[in-house]
């Protein structure tokens, strides 16, 4: 396991004292992603961790119990049938689908066919992609179809804009957040045979490269990993000498000192996902910024822990505990910690991770 004991208690301490008093009930935000982290430390940390099943079941019902009418993935319908889809596929729970989520799941899927392009709200559209392609298997091969070209559409029009105002730096952040969620949809889905998903790879790599030519410099530090798993991803044999040299600086640039918990989680995660495909070269250096990283991230002394949780996850004001905080990320790392370093990325956890 990746976690000591002690820190893994604290972590689950954490977490249960505020699973409750959580208003938000998505799950990349809110109750439905701490459920899922529960439910996965209990099947698969352990005996003494089966008490968890309990508190998951209980917020998981209570969710269920609320009226819901945001659609979105994440804090609304489309997050909780994907956290309740993926926990009744890994066998984590007993229970239908159909049954428990049958008409929200249809309002999700009726709204996503009626969006339309909205320029201030561009991310909403990748949270719908990699939704109805997590979940494909319970959407009628119709709707999938009618599902997929509204959301590529409006990817293809967003992407557009972006490339046509680089210029202006606010722009140009914008586009590197944007750019981290369509290559982590890619990569959580790993749908590297669809023709789309490789279309977008070609348009971010040759982004990339004008971006660089310009000397614009992502500050976001996963946006190289992700670019260069991508580019692995789709063809070992051809990925971008660029891209692998703007990815080996920003590992080097790492300083883990000043990484929350939720960027040590992707930091580490990403790292061993490239190291399970990447050349013999390269596997020394992600070796060692894994080493690096996680000596900061789990050292024993609990007094020190708690003043880097204060730090890294209640520092400020819009924290959150859901799967896209840093607490639920590190658990989740903490439950496939294992088979990662194996080199085995069970879909469920590319999933969850997304």
């Amino acid at each position: 396991m990746l976690l000591t004991s002690n820190i893994r208690a604290q972590l689950i301490d954490v977490l249960l004292l505020n699973i409750y008093a959580e208003k938000r009930v998505g799950y990349a935000v809110g109750k439905t992603g701490m459920a899922v982290t529960l439910l996965n430390v209990s099947r698969k940390l352990g005996q003494q961790y089966e008490y968890l099943e309990d508190h998951a079941i209980s917020v998981l019902e209570e969710t269920l119990a609320m009226e819901m009418e945001e659609p979105t993935f994440m804090n609304g319908n489309a997050g909780i049938g994907f956290g309740l889809h993926e926990i009744i596929t890994d066998k984590l729970i007993d229970g239908d689908y159909d049954e428990l989520f049958a008409s929200r799941h249809d309002k999700v899927i009726a709204q996503i066919k009626a969006l339309e392009y909205d320029e201030k709200n561009p991310f909403d559209c990748l949270d719908y992609l990699f939704f109805v392609n997590a979940v494909e298997d319970r959407i009628s091969c119709e709707d999938k179809a009618l599902c997929d070209s509204v959301l590529e559409r409006l990817v293809d029009s967003h992407m557009s804009r972006f490339q046509s105002e680089f210029v202006r730096w606010n722009v140009r952040n914008m586009y590197y957040v944007f750019a981290i969620r369509l290559m982590a949809v890619i990569n959580s889905l790993q749908s590297y045979s669809n023709d789309y998903f490789r279309r977008c790879r070609d348009l971010l790599l040759n982004n990339e490269m004008r971006l660089h030519t310009d000397d614009y410099i992502s500050q976001y530090l996963i946006y190289y990993s992700y670019l260069y798993l991508t580019d692995l991803s789709f063809s070992r044999n051809e990925h971008s000498d660029e891209s692998a040299r703007l990815f080996d600086e920003s590992l080097k640039n790492i300083i883990t000192e000043t990484l929350s918990f939720k960027e040590f989680a992707d930091v580490v995660y990403l790292s061993l996902r490239i190291k399970s495909v990447t050349d013999n070269g390269r596997k020394d250096l992600l070796s060692e910024t894994i080493d690096r990283v996680t000596f900061e991230f789990t050292d024993d002394d609990i007094d020190r822990f708690e003043c880097k949780l204060n730090k890294t996850m209640f520092a400020s004001s819009d924290y959150n505990l859901g799967i896209y905080g840093g607490l639920c990320r590190l658990l989740i790392l903490d439950c496939f910690w294992d088979d990662m370093v194996d080199g085995v990325f069970p879909k469920s956890l590319t999933r969850l991770l997304f």
